[in-house]
């Protein structure tokens, strides 16, 4: 088992129990939360939350409802169908088991289902039919059919290839969901050593402190989950064009280590994406940029709370020994140190200012409502993110093919700076402010001057 602990131990609170097995119990808070770690303490069932803990591992099981927790603790769900349900929230779908029950079944396919009801001598039989819309014509068609016999799954047919159904699945650390994506469970560990009741050994702090001060690697970026949704991207390929192969590449993405040929492959899509596909882009894109600045702010800090955070987010703590915020500042400072030794980190900060020019210069594209103002901006990145820059004098007559690929050689991304940030016509001239394409679009007239004097005279 993954876990190896004293299972004939008990222990007088969560604190307590946490204390003595901090190492491996951080891990289940990460994983299913505080709230939940807490209910099964007190209830003194902590076995049976190591066993979810080791199921869930092994089996490859995502993000679950809190509430579907909840109802094994509080007796609802025999322990064999509770198990047996887990299996709808694996990775990188949802899994439907002969015996399954309908509770997990509501929880993520919700309850929005055509049903028909008949008895036959095995008992009440049930038939759900769950439609989505269909992916080839504009109306809804069958996605799923599943047949109940005295509440339990029979049999099932899946036809969601052809249609696109929605799966309410719960985000990590929502008020729905389990797990925590924040600094909590090990700021709980803390509280734990601040408001122990009898000594601990100076070694498990020592332990702690290396923990919280060693947590980020060179690979922090890579796998950040929140940066991985770049793979989202992969629904598009480098024309543009929904790749219908890699629809469920939202999903999959969590299997993959962000790397800077994916990036690169985003911004190529960017290019060439138009309106039809404009606010899922949007949204994707920010997701990404906003999850990336993020990591890299969350990369420098330690990931414990202060006394004053934890009184922010109504985290109750007893500061007995006045230990919470040394340590924080020691960690802090300690993982400065290990900082300054990481030379190598790969922070892909080329491909992702290549990544965020295109995003800019695709929401000036989707806005313009003028096809030839779109294909303009996407050829002069420089009327946009970069007309701040200063133009060096070599680079002023350096010229540049219009319809150049972004290439994907680390070796060009770095030495093409000045090419990347200030693109020209060949004759510099003629070219196209960002200020004059804004004016020229509020008011015509002058539009219809640029039109004239760049591209018919």
């Amino acid at each position: 088992m993954f876990l190896e602990i004293n299972r004939k131990i008990r222990f007088m609170s969560t604190n307590e129990r946490l204390l003595s097995n901090w190492g491996n119990d951080f891990l289940i808070i990460q994983r299913i939360g505080h709230e939940l770690y807490e209910k099964f303490c007190e209830a003194d069932r902590i076995e049976e939350l190591i066993k979810i803990y080791d199921f869930l591992i092994k089996e490859n099981i995502g993000i679950g409802h809190k509430d579907y927790y909840k109802m094994y603790l509080n007796n609802e769900i025999s322990e064999e169908d509770f198990f047996l349900g887990l299996n709808i929230y694996k990775i990188p779908g949802p899994e439907i088991k002969i015996g399954m029950t309908t509770v997990p079944i509501d929880f993520i396919f919700g309850k929005e289902y055509k049903e028909n009801k008949s008895v036959n001598s095995k008992g009440e039989i049930v038939e759900r039919t769950y439609y989505g819309k269909s992916k080839k014509i504009d109306r809804e068609v069958i996605s799923y059919v599943i047949r109940f016999i005295n509440g339990k799954v029979d049999k099932y047919e899946d036809r969601s290839d052809d249609s696109d159904f929605y799966f309410n699945y719960p985000m990590i650390g929502s008020e729905d969901g389990i797990g925590h994506i924040n600094s909590l469970p090990l700021s709980r560990v803390l509280v734990a050593f601040s408001d122990a009741e009898s000594d601990y050994k100076a070694k498990d702090m020592d332990d702690f402190k290396d923990l919280v001060s060693n947590l980020y690697s060179k690979d922090y970026i890579q796998k950040d989950e929140g940066v991985k949704s770049i793979y989202n991207f992969k629904r598009w390929n480098s024309n543009g064009e929904l790749d219908t192969s890699n629809l469920l590449g939202w999903i999959l993405y969590k299997n993959e280590d962000v790397n800077k040929e994916i990036i690169l492959h985003g911004a190529n899509a960017l290019k060439k994406i138009y309106k039809g596909h404009k606010e899922t882009v949007i949204k994707e894109a920010e997701k990404f940029l906003n999850a990336y600045d993020k990591a890299l702010v969350d990369i420098r800090k330690v990931q414990l709370m202060t006394t004053h955070e934890l009184k922010e987010n109504n985290i109750s703590f007893n500061d007995k020994r006045g230990i919470i915020d040394k340590i924080v500042i020691e960690c802090q400072e300690n993982l400065h140190k290990n900082f300054e030794t990481f030379n190598d980190i790969e922070y892909f900060k080329d491909e992702v200012e290549i990544f965020r020019e295109q995003f800019e210069v695709f929401k000036q594209r989707t806005n313009s409502g003028c096809s030839f103002l779109g294909s303009f901006g996407d050829k002069n990145k420089s009327s946009s993110s970069s007309a701040h820059k200063t133009v060096k004098p070599s680079e002023e007559s350096q010229t540049i093919n219009n319809n150049s690929q972004i290439d994907t050689s680390k070796e060009n991304i770095v030495g093409n700076t000045s090419s990347e940030n200030h693109i020209k016509t060949n004759n510099t001239s003629k070219n196209i402010t960002f200020s004059q394409i804004i004016i020229g679009f509020f008011f015509w007239p002058y539009g219809l001057y640029l039109i004239y004097k760049h591209f018919i005279k």
